[in-house]
């Protein structure tokens, strides 16, 4: 069943799909023998929570008066829905009849998705079946993507697939492999990964995945008794177009006869005694009972005949095929990493139109996408170590799941290709801006928070004049790019979080004529955040520098070469020279080097074919031009933009010389910008992040707190179900999904194609400590170390059982992945540093200490310091805000959690201008989640030796940064009587600690030393430490 398509997720309901579950469970509970597989998740989710009624959904089992009891028609009443006894869906599961293959969201296409989408859809759909029934599907069904990519059979062997089943490839190497009897073999999609992660394979006869339509006895279509959907209503009589004749003492022979030369044609195809002969095509099975009933009779016709016919039929579910095919141990052939891409159905039939087909959708599915990943990773951090915020996390995972849904939904075959009609189309779009906006909504709010604790020029007052920008880099590596954005004003001032200047360059917008483009500088450390102010600027302030423009005027596109200078335009890396007598490129210098490239520029399109009787007629599925590609344009206009941070070349292409408005434009940036631009700056604020950084061979595929309902103990998750509940009744927001993906192939460069080892806890440290760490399958269902694939005898090799995740322990015990054979990986634990090897992807969940934390606050202090040393006392009070971050008090029975805020802001109220530093803490009751408790060394920690902490800090800031702005000198041993008169008792409990003990050594050594402006910094921070340490003791209860 299609979700799109021709007609809309919501019309395919009403019409047909909601009765092909509510009719085949029926009908299936009538017959022991009767079989039915159920495929993309997204009807099935829409019936379950919307059709079936809770009784349907119950565990197998008796009512309260101990009768099996009758369910009532589901909640959507407009639907035709029949009413089902009690938990027949889970029964059947149980019992082998009703099974889930592939159990994605939808059936994706595998030409045009992005890795990223392809996992998040099929994680979707197997994160509902495993959290509503227990089961994780073993066998795939993608039998209408057109073409099958070599990357989805690793893809599903990291998923757990026993075997991989696909029907479209190219109609020439079908008709080959046919009758080589090839069509079976075992897949190595990955170079790099072979037998590690290769996939049984089945490919679909010539007849693909539907039972045949013609009979030669009847004008009718075959085998369908239930007819042909209709829309946009299902018949009152039940009455349906094109119904096959039914099965009668007078046709059942016929019937018969054209269903066993059938099958004994497609047997002639492959080496096995078993056929696969699916039963049933799109938009089937509405009616099962019509389709069983008259099913039921042909097969005990034929097989009372077997031995006469020789065909014996029964019903069967994917695994009851394959399964019947691994147990004949057979030696199977090897098909390497090649695709089967691009697909062709017949001569001249190549399906490539689809590869840009609605464009427009394909770019907003793919904005969609790194919206959500950005949106999860950065909520992730948001919660971890501690949510410092009000931000709800219910909500919060309610934005993401709805975007999930829309960005899974629009992997389908047939709506990213763009093969879909237009309101289908525009379905798919709503659907992406709805779940879209609420993740705008999620990430301004995390944004906001952040920027309120850490942008310069915030405060309780009056906000100044000019924008606050919160860039957010949602990569695992430091990014140093140049952003844009929009501003109504052409003199401004860009400052960073302390208050220092930033590189930037205002011009001329090119979408508004009255607006302006700043261009900015910026370098983000991974999955961080940066905070810019953006102010007007008057008079002889200092200001962004502001670009100059140069038009070239319109030139046609057959003008020779003319005798001018070429235009250089360059910055360290290269020189690119544009000829002004044709506005286009002329070569490129490498400036290193001093190699010239010529290069001819040109712009082509390609008129399709629409006449049918000059060959295929090019649509959204085909591509069939008319001819060879020509030029796309007459004229051309040429504007070179020069600033001091970028160049930019626009070229404008009109396809009439004597037309107003253009037909194409390129906009080409050249950024003169160092290539040593140093470790990226951190921003010094109390609640910026530790970053996240991986080697450039590694990318963080996923960074989230799934929300998932269920246990990782497979065991526990299933007593929970069939004691008719589940072992969660709300989402873990203790365990984080983390996803890491090796972008090279074995061979593919002689340093990125290294197996890579990792610290988790070097580059988690920013999310606080781990407790456990688990490795999962690529859709998060199974526990790799309990997690068994079938292998397939090839020759040669013995037939051994694969295990996932795969692998020997290396002599530090540490996990990397192997090869078939090989003896199993030992468990990731805390400490364990995994190694990925080339193209590997490798899941893990992990769970960290948390605490759940009230709204309301308890307790609050606030200190207000003025200083007129700006940049200094910045950076030291964003430090002692980290210290008060990091203090956790226990007062009774609850936890309290030290929330800090760093204001600051500019004030004249002492009658000179000074910069005003407010540091407020509030606190908060919380409660742990898990076994520990805290306690502290000797006597209870109170909020009254937390105040005096911070009150030592705010001395120490005011001795060191006086509102005159003269620096007084602060010796160690100063520094250390104020410690001992503020915080009595502290440094003394504390001596069995290595950081105060190091801290009061340094102290004692060095007491007539002067604390310099660093070092206090560093004091400070260290006070974080100590805090921390003393405050926080964790112990088993």
């Amino acid at each position: 069943m299609d979700v799109g398509w021709v007609y809309t997720v919501q019309e395919s309901m009403r019409a047909y799909a909601a009765n092909v579950y509510s009719t085949v469970v029926t009908e299936l509970a009538r017959g022991q023998q009767r079989r039915f597989i159920a495929v993309e998740q997204e009807f099935f989710r829409l019936w379950w929570d919307g059709v079936a009624s809770q009784r349907q959904k119950q565990q197998p089992g008796r009512d309260s008066r101990g009768t099996t009891g009758h369910c009532g028609p589901g909640q959507m009443r407009d639907l035709a829905v029949l009413s089902l006894p009690c938990a027949k869906v889970r029964r059947l599961l149980d019992q082998g009849r009703l099974e889930f293959v592939l159990g994605g969201q939808v059936m994706h296409d595998e030409a045009v998705t992005h890795l990223d989408d392809q996992i998040l859809q099929l994680t979707e759909g197997h994160g509902f079946l495993y959290e509503t029934f227990g089961v994780r599907p073993r066998f795939s069904w993608q039998v209408d993507p057109f073409g099958a990519s070599a990357t989805t059979p690793t893809l599903f062997a990291l998923a757990g697939f026993h075997a991989h089943l696909i029907s479209r490839i190219d109609y020439n190497l079908k008709d080959a492999m046919q009758e080589a009897q090839g069509l079976q073999f075992v897949w190595r999609g990955s170079p790099s990964l072979a037998a590690q992660q290769e996939i049984f394979t089945h490919v679909m006869d010539q007849f693909s995945y539907c039972t045949p339509s013609h009979l030669p006895f009847s004008n009718r279509s075959g085998f369908y008794w239930n007819g042909v959907a209709v829309f946009p209503e299902p018949p009152p009589d039940g009455v349906y177009p094109n119904m096959s004749e039914p099965v009668t003492p007078a046709n059942i022979a016929l019937y018969a006869q054209a269903l066993v030369a059938n099958v004994k044609q497609r047997a002639a195809w492959f080496r096995t005694p078993h056929v696969l002969w699916p039963w049933g095509c799109d938009k089937q099975f509405f009616n099962a009972t019509v389709q069983f009933a008259n099913m039921d009779l042909l097969l005990e016709h034929i097989n009372s005949r077997a031995a006469q016919l020789g065909v014996m039929l029964e019903y069967a579910t994917l695994g009851d095929y394959f399964h019947a095919l691994h147990q004949l141990n057979s030696t199977w052939g090897i098909r390497d990493h090649r695709d089967f891409l691009p697909y062709a159905s017949e001569q001249l039939h190549a399906w490539t139109g689809f590869y840009t087909s609605r464009s427009a959708l394909k770019g907003l599915a793919r904005q969609a996408s790194a919206l959500l990943y950005a949106g999860e990773s950065m909520f992730t951090r948001y919660m971890w170590p501690a949510p410092q915020g009000t931000l709800d996390p219910t909500w919060a995972l309610q934005q993401l799941q709805q975007l999930r849904w829309a960005v899974s939904e629009v992997q389908h075959h047939d709506a990213i290709t763009g093969t879909e009609s237009p309101k289908v189309s525009d379905m798919y779009t709503e659907h992406l801006a709805e779940g879209a906006l609420g993740v705008h909504k999620l990430v301004a709010a995390i944004a906001e928070d952040s920027a309120q604790r850490m942008a310069p020029g915030s405060s309780s007052g009056a906000r100044p004049a000019g924008h606050l920008a919160s860039i957010y880099n949602p990569l695992a590596w430091t990014v140093t790019t140049v952003v844009t954005l929009t501003i109504s004003f052409p003199r401004v001032s860009v400052l960073d979080e302390s208050g220092r200047p930033v590189p930037a360059q205002v011009q001329k917008s090119t979408k508004d004529p009255s607006a302006y483009d700043l261009l900015i500088l910026v370098t983000i450390p991974g999955l961080s955040f940066r905070h810019y102010s953006v102010r007007p600027t008057t008079g002889t302030q200092a200001a962004a520098s502001v670009a100059s423009t140069v038009q070239f005027g319109r030139r046609l596109r057959r003008a020779g070469r003319g005798h001018r200078s070429l235009v250089p335009v360059a910055n360290d890396c290269y020189t690119v020279l544009l000829d002004p007598d044709t506005n286009l490129l002329h070569s490129i210098r490498e400036r290193h080097s001093n190699r010239t490239v010529r290069v001819t520029q040109e712009f082509l399109e390609y008129h399709t074919n629409g006449d049918p009787k000059q060959g295929p007629i090019s649509d959204n599925y085909l591509f069939s031009p008319s001819g060879t590609a020509v030029p796309a344009w007459e004229a051309v206009e040429l504007e070179i933009v020069a600033g001091k941070l970028v160049t930019e070349t626009r070229q404008r292409f009109y396809r009439d010389a004597r037309a107003q408005a253009y037909t194409y434009a390129i906009h080409s940036r050249l950024a003169h910008v160092s290539q040593d631009q140093g470790p990226a700056p951190k921003a010094p604020a109390p609640l910026q992040r530790a970053a996240v950084t991986l080697p450039p061979s590694l990318h963080l595929q996923i960074l989230s707190v799934p929300g998932w309902n269920y246990s990782s103990s497979h065991d526990e998750y299933m007593r929970g179900l069939r004691a008719g509940g589940r072992v969660r009744a709300q989402a873990d927001l203790r365990r984080v999904l983390l996803r890491l993906h090796h972008l090279y192939e074995a061979g593919e460069d002689p340093v990125l194609s290294q197996p890579v080892t990792v610290s988790l806890e070097a580059v988690l440290q920013g999310l606080g400590s781990l407790e456990t760490v688990e490795e999962r399958s690529l859709t998060g269902t199974w526990d790799v170390h309990a997690m068994r694939r079938w292998s397939w005898r090839t020759d040669p090799g013995p037939q051994t059982e694969l295990q996932y995740g795969a692998a020997a322990a290396d002599p530090e015990g540490e996990a990397v992945e192997g090869n078939q054979g090989r003896p199993a990986a030992p468990r990731l634990r805390v400490g364990s540093r995994p190694s990925l090897v080339n193209s590997s992807l490798q899941d893990m969940l992990l769970s960290l200490h948390t605490a759940t934390c009230s709204q309301k606050q308890q307790w609050f202090k606030s200190f207000r310091i003025f200083t007129a040393i700006r940049d200094e006392a910045q950076a030291a009070a964003a430090a002692a805000g980290g210290a008060l971050g990091s203090a956790i008090a226990r007062q009774g029975e609850k936890i309290l959690i030290a929330e800090p805020r760093i204001l600051v802001s500019e004030t004249r109220e002492r009658n000179q201008p000074e910069t005003v530093i407010d540091i407020e803490v509030a606190a908060r009751p919380c409660e742990a989640e898990d076994q520990t408790t805290l306690t502290s060394p000797d006597s209870p920690t109170t909020m009254t030796e937390l105040e005096r902490g911070i009150g030592l800090m705010v001395q120490v800031f005011s001795r060191y940064s006086t509102s005159e702005g003269n620096k007084q000198t602060l010796t160690k041993s100063e520094l250390k009587t104020l410690m001992e008169k503020e915080l009595p008792g502290f440094l003394q409990s504390g001596k069995d600690n290595d950081t105060v003990d190091k801290l009061i050594k340094d102290l004692d050594a060095n007491g007539d030393t002067e604390v310099d402006f660093n070092e206090f910094v560093v004091f400070v921070a260290t006070l974080a430490s100590i805090c921390h340490s003393f405050f926080v003791k964790a112990a088993p209860m």
